[in-house]
């Protein structure tokens, strides 16, 4: 068995290890297409609209049964369960699964063709029934392109965004009049390259442009059919309505291109390392700062790039409470000596906070300010206040200060010593 994590709103896969020898490969797809691309045809269409039910029908919980095709071409019998996690409004935010393989079970007694045509019935007799509920919750229709006669039907679907065949079935023309120009071309060449694929796999993310103005994003997966000559007959598939995954997208852009762009032209240095204490992100005043660039961060401690820096024990020490409590620790003053500017103390004030993922801090964010300036000011005024102290107090004249008050409650002008020196009292 195996264990994986589905984020639909980034399209992120994260696979176990054992679920990566499972599916017999030697790395893990990182998106749900390279997993769509294992599912054995036969069950490929079956799959995607079942868990487009399980994504739309508000269920938290899911459990179902496939068939793999492994890089080796064995084929694998899946058990798939796992829990939905969704946000306040109902949307989907993470998928954890686990899947076991249960080739041996389903083998017992049969022989192999016997064997996978026993697990692929009843696996559609488990489903069957519930595939058509499924369909209408979660915003998809099956499709059916009857290449011969050039009729497109359209089913399964209750809900006014997704178009279904009325009374006379389209024409393909008249399918592809209705996505949207910008997408048209891209969406044409899709359809053309399952016709000339040996597989027959179509799969196109396409705009529709409705009567009212509004457009929708659909994702369409699919299979053609072939006869004996190779002369394609029909197209069978799915089409999903994406529209809120590819906003929700948009906005990771957006909100991505926003903190990249802050990240980078902030005033002050930033960076974030990982629970080893190694640089992941540097950002540019950060690395001139220390007099390095960016790059020759990542990957290492602060230890190994920053001698000069002291008593890096107690500071691990306090990052590892971060870790362990998720509290900030500010206003830490740190000064040393940098690559920048060898031979020269250079002074910074850091704050340090946790990042957090879910409910575990993965790493620490650290916000760097150079003070050396300050310190500098600071040091130079200090002794020459002290300068001012000894000779205000050694000289033989009387030295005062007064400050005048104009403001007396008797109108008259109020006169209070404020400062004075020991001749002066003398």
């Amino acid at each position: 068995m195996g264990t994986y994590e589905w984020w639909p709103a980034a399209d992120r896969l994260i696979w176990s290890p054992e679920l990566v020898r499972i599916y017999g490969l030697q790395h893990a797809p990182s998106a749900e297409r390279g997993f769509n691309e294992l599912v054995h045809p036969a069950d490929r269409i079956r799959v995607e609209g079942v868990t487009s039910g399980f994504l739309g029908s508000g269920a938290t919980r899911y459990s179902h049964r496939f068939r793999i095709v492994r890089p080796d071409g064995a084929v694998r019998v899946i058990l798939d369960r796992g829990a939905i996690e969704r946000d306040a409004a109902g949307n989907v935010r993470v998928i954890r699964g686990i899947n076991i393989d249960v080739t041996d079970e389903a083998e017992v007694g049969a022989s192999p063709s016997e064997q996978q045509a026993a697990a692929a019935e009843a696996g559609l007799r488990h489903h069957g029934t519930q595939l058509l509920a499924a369909m209408q919750a979660a915003l998809a229709i099956v499709f059916e392109w009857d290449i011969r006669t050039d009729r497109v039907w359209r089913i399964a679907s209750d809900d006014p965004v997704l178009p279904v065949t009325a009374d006379q079935p389209d024409t393909f023309a008249q399918v592809a009049n209705a996505i949207h120009p910008d997408d048209r071309k891209a969406y044409r060449a899709a359809v053309e390259a399952a016709l000339r694929s040996t597989d027959g796999i179509y799969r196109s993310e396409h705009r529709i442009a409705r009567p009212d103005g509004a457009v929708r994003w659909l994702a369409e997966s699919g299979r053609v059919e072939f006869d004996d000559t190779g002369k394609p007959l029909r197209l069978l598939g799915i089409s999903r309505d994406i529209t809120d995954r590819k906003r929700a997208q948009q906005e990771l852009t957006e909100a991505s291109a926003l903190l990249e762009s802050l990240f980078a032209n902030a005033p002050v240095g930033l960076c974030v390392l990982d629970r080893e204490f190694r640089y992941v992100r540097v950002n540019r005043e950060l690395a001139a700062i220390n007099g390095l660039p960016p790059e020759a961060h990542i990957g290492r401690r602060p230890d190994e790039i920053l001698p000069g820096l002291e008593d890096f024990d107690e500071t691990y020490r306090r990052w590892r409470q971060i870790l362990e409590t998720g509290a900030p620790w500010r206003d830490v003053e740190v000064s040393s000596e940098t690559p920048a500017q060898p031979g020269r103390r250079r002074h910074c004030a850091v704050d340090y906070f946790p990042v957090r993922i879910g409910e575990c801090n993965v790493g620490i964010a650290a916000i760097v300010q150079e003070t050396t300036r300050r310190k500098t000011a600071e040091e130079l005024l200090r002794a020459s206040e002290e300068r001012y102290r000894t000779l205000f107090e050694a000289i033989d004249e009387g030295f005062f200060v007064m400050d005048v008050r104009l403001d007396a409650p008797d109108g008259r002008v109020d006169l209070r010593f404020s400062e004075a020196n020991p001749a002066f009292y003398n």
